[in-house]
């Protein structure tokens, strides 16, 4: 028989005999029960502002603070994870049932960083750009086979310049068929293209320099410089066999060895042309 009592201050429910549950009801309807284990079962369950219900924990106003002595463990036999901002899907972590994970960001164009604490400044130590095929954007370098900085990739570059003939001294002036330079920075190793040749040229001079300008970038002096060219044609006497890199020039050597001057460059429509691709050193 199933007894109600009071003890002191103690109220007391009582579901007597085996597999018999304590029972509540409105207007006729079970709404809760706690078996013999001691498990409650609701519709749902408030608690201040927290409301368990079905398949969902819902907190009507501020933060839900998960706080356990040991791990937290998030156990989804489905393989996904799924985390929203009011309602719309932002990221997902899921299992492809191979033991593979993959995490997405679900909204479109929308990048993946990872972020840390430097020094009290919070940065971007990393970041996949998803407008551009999940392209990868470094902070400060990649570090490969080694953590020092010669094992530091912190720069990679590509770009255009544009080659121009100019004199070491004044008068020379140059119109151009072709000028067209290209480049890849590797670290400190610069990789560049020249192809040029010119439609007019006057101011010549059998006493000044003849120089190549425009590098992309300035050479490393104290690191050797220099190169052949791949092709140089349609010149005056001596063509320009070798160019020598200082700092942010070439200056031509011919095939006897001697510097080429600015008097070596033909006049007339589509001379003086020079090939070549070079890599130098920079700061």
């Amino acid at each position: 028989m199933s007894t109600i009592k009071s003890s002191a201050e103690n109220l007391t429910l009582n579901a007597d005999g085996a597999n018999n549950d304590i029972k509540f009801q409105s207007n006729g309807s079970e709404v809760a029960s706690i078996d013999q284990a001691g498990l409650v079962t609701a519709s749902a369950l408030a608690v201040d502002n927290i409301t368990i219900d079905g398949t969902e924990i819902d907190l009507s106003s501020g933060d839900l603070t998960i706080d356990v002595a040991g791990d937290i463990i998030l156990d989804a036999d489905g393989g996904d994870i799924n985390f929203k901002d009011n309602g719309t899907s932002i990221f997902h972590i899921s299992n492809d049932n191979s033991g593979d994970v993959h995490l997405e960001s679900q909204v479109s164009n929308k990048d993946i960083y990872i972020r840390g604490n430097d020094g009290g400044s919070t940065i971007n130590a990393l970041y996949f750009d998803m407008s551009d095929a999940g392209k990868a954007i470094f902070n400060s370098g990649l570090a490969i086979g080694g953590t020092g900085a010669a094992n530091t990739l912190s720069d990679y570059e590509e770009g255009t310049w544009t080659p121009t003939y100019t004199s070491s001294g004044s008068g020379l002036s140059v119109n151009y068929n072709t000028q067209v330079g290209r480049y890849v920075k590797v670290g400190k190793l610069v990789t560049c293209t020249v192809q040029i040749n010119t439609s007019s040229v006057s101011g010549g001079s059998a006493s000044h320099t003849l120089r190549l300008e425009g590098l992309p970038f300035t050479h490393n002096n104290s690191s050797p410089g220099g190169f052949r060219f791949g092709a140089a044609y349609g010149w005056n006497n001596l063509e320009p066999d070798v160019a020598q890199l200082s700092g942010g020039m070439l200056l031509f050597i011919d095939d006897a060895g001697d510097w080429v001057h600015t008097n070596t460059l033909q006049t007339s429509n589509d001379r003086n042309h020079a090939y070549s691709n070079f890599t130098y050193e920079i700061n």
